[in-house]
């Protein structure tokens, strides 16, 4: 489940994107799925009791999940 926490700070030295640092292999991975696979993955993380309405509970993804368990 996602959470998050905000803070408001001064900082005045320009950020670097992460992939853009030297070092980034080490700890970046980049990882492309095939557009085809989606519906069988999707299946097979349902499957494992992984869904969007776990990773993103707000209103909308629960509501869709319940829909769709009634298909």
């Amino acid at each position: 489940m996602q959470r998050g926490t905000f803070t408001v700070f001064p900082y005045t030295v320009p950020l670097v994107d992460m992939k853009d640092l030297p070092d980034s292999s080490q700890y970046l991975l980049r990882i492309t799925i095939d557009k085809n696979a989606r519906a069988t993955i999707t299946e097979q993380l349902r499957r494992y009791g992984i869904n969007k309405a776990q990773l993103m509970p707000e209103l909308a993804s629960v509501a869709k999940e319940i829909f769709e368990e009634g298909l």
